[in-house]
């Protein structure tokens, strides 16, 4: 069976797109792997090294027990004491995340208004 000229010549572009998906792939494997994995073990491996101050974390931890961002300031006081002293300096608690939050800060963002009552990382 013979093929024709335009079939003929639709191979190497099909086979281009296929080494790129390959490639896509390969990536996206690598990123997660590095990200979901050999990241988090780094810190760990490094907090286990540098040990905090007792009682003290130095880091925020993520919903599933993972280190993330550093803590830059502690301070020590009950929820209400916090936020009484914070609201007094003309800082205000933010919003929940939430789905609705979120949409906002997206329109927010595309809009490139400020949100003074955007929620911040659940860390």
């Amino acid at each position: 069976m013979s093929t024709s000229p335009s079939s003929q010549a639709d191979e190497p572009a099909t086979s281009a797109r296929r080494t790129r998906r390959r490639w896509v792939l390969a990536f996206l494997a690598v990123w997660a792997v590095a990200a979901y994995l050999l990241a988090p073990a780094l810190w760990e491996a490094y907090f286990k090294r540098h040990e905090p101050l007792p009682g003290v974390d130095r880091v925020t931890r993520t919903s599933d027990g993972h280190p993330g961002d550093p803590v830059n300031i502690a301070i020590e006081a009950t929820e209400e004491e916090l936020i009484r002293a914070m609201t007094s300096a003309g800082w205000f608690p933010a919003d929940p995340v939430t789905l609705a939050s979120s949409v906002r800060i997206a329109v927010d963002t595309v809009l490139r208004r400020p949100d003074q009552e955007a929620p911040v990382s659940p860390l």
